[in-house]
Parts: C-alpha cells; structure tokens; sequence
C-alpha cells in the first residue's frame, strides 16, 4: 500500500507543514497542559485517517470523556480558518456506541434524540457473557484469583470456554452452583455479584456479533463517559 501522510497541521517554529506517515501500525504520544488542544489533534488526524481510507478499515475511538461525538457537526465556528488552507467546515458520518441501553445510559431519552437528530447513529453495545477471559470477570468484580472466590469463578469461567460455545450470566451461575469444590460462601457471594451484573443491561442474553456493531463507513465512537471510572470495573471490563 502506499504511504498515507496525514497533514495535522503547522510547525509554530519552522512555518512547514507537520506531517504523519499511518501505512502502517504506529504509537502517537500526544501531551500538553489542560486545554492546550490535545484531544483536538487526536480529532485531527481521526478525521484525516477516515477520510483516506473510509470503507477500507475500521476507525474505533474509546472516549472516556463523552466528547468525540461532536464530529458529526462542521467546525463552523474556525470556517475562516479552514478556509484560508483550502478546506470547508464539514462534519463526520458517526456511530455511537453506548454500552448497554442509550436511553438509560444518558438518563434523557432527548439526549439521544438530540445525537440522532445531529446525525449520528447511536446504537447499543451487548457484551457476550462467554467473550470475556476469566482474568476479565474476576477484575470486573476486583476478586484475586489467588483467593477462594477467584478460584470458583476462575474455574466456571474457564470450563464453560472450554466447551467453545455461547454461555450466559445464567449459565454461570448454574455451573457455578454445582461445583462441588467451591466453598457455599464463595458460591454465595458470587452470585449476588453475578446477578448484580446481569441487571446492569450490558450482558446479552443471546449471542450477538460484535462484527456488526462496528462500521467502516462511520467514525465508531465508543462512549465510555456513561460508565463509573476506576482502576477496576465495567470501563476495564467493555474495552477487554
């Protein structure tokens, strides 16, 4: 494939233009102070990538600010900008995608009204139960796996994968229930956890593919702002 030189802007000290080459895989540490514009260059060059190979591959944001859905709108406040280096203010064919149920998630069924009457497409993300690894589940509920609890969902998680089919939170629960070799506490304690978790609205409780979800025709933005920050937890748990 040809190189693919992304112009992301001007070097305030030379007056050159700045360039990146993206042909192939490429780590990109971006850093300034608060408000400096670093989120606004990752736009930047987002955009250029899409607009060179749209169709082509898949362009997946994690946004764990809520931010990026704003690209489905022209900058029309810096048109005068754009203008005076050849480009019109336009904005960006984007899907957004909200772990569990939108409407939920936002809290205001006008907020998603409002995304989709911008624009964007805004659509749900279900996670299949037998996805996740079992170091996945026991981070997600912050259980060593060194540790009795960690051992029985480690163990469940583990031989439910190895039959290689689709399993749900219930299944896990009901394997989990028959494990002679847990301890009743543990097995306790688990399933008020896993039950937790199944009314969270993110698991499916059908296989679905994940393929769909994502397009090449769309910035796909996946908005992580909806969901409690932390070391451990869903964020961690919906990017694994």
């Amino acid at each position: 494939m040809p190189d693919t030189m992304l112009n992301i802007g001007t070097d305030q000290t030379k007056g050159e233009p700045c360039h990146i080459n993206v042909s192939g895989s490429r780590a990109v540490f971006i850093c300034g102070k608060r408000g400096s514009g670093k989120s606004y260059s990752m736009g930047v060059m987002i955009e250029e990538i899409f607009e060179r190979l749209r169709g082509q591959a898949v362009m997946l944001i994690a946004d764990p600010m809520g931010i990026y859905h704003t690209m489905v709108s022209p900058n029309t406040r810096q048109s005068n900008d754009l203008r005076a280096i050849g480009r019109l203010a336009k904005g960006f064919p984007l899907r957004l995608i909200v772990p569990g149920d939108p409407v939920a998630r936002y809290g205001d069924p006008s907020v998603v009204a409002r995304f989709r009457q911008n624009g964007a497409e805004v659509v749900s993300l279900q996670i299949n139960p037998s996805d996740l690894s079992p170091e996945a589940w026991c981070e997600l509920f912050d259980v060593p796996i060194n540790e009795a609890m960690g051992i029985a969902l480690w163990r469940t998680v583990d031989t439910l994968k190895e039959k290689a089919r689709p399993f749900t939170i219930k299944d896990i629960i009901h394997h989990m229930e028959n494990d002679a070799r847990a301890k009743d506490a543990s097995k306790d304690a688990l399933e008020n956890r896993l039950h937790a978790a199944s009314r969270w609205g993110i698991f499916a409780e059908s296989p679905v593919a994940l393929t769909d979800l994502f397009s090449v025709n769309h910035i796909n933005v996946l908005d992580l702002s909806v969901l409690d920050a932390g070391t451990k937890g869903l964020r961690n748990m919906v990017l694994n």
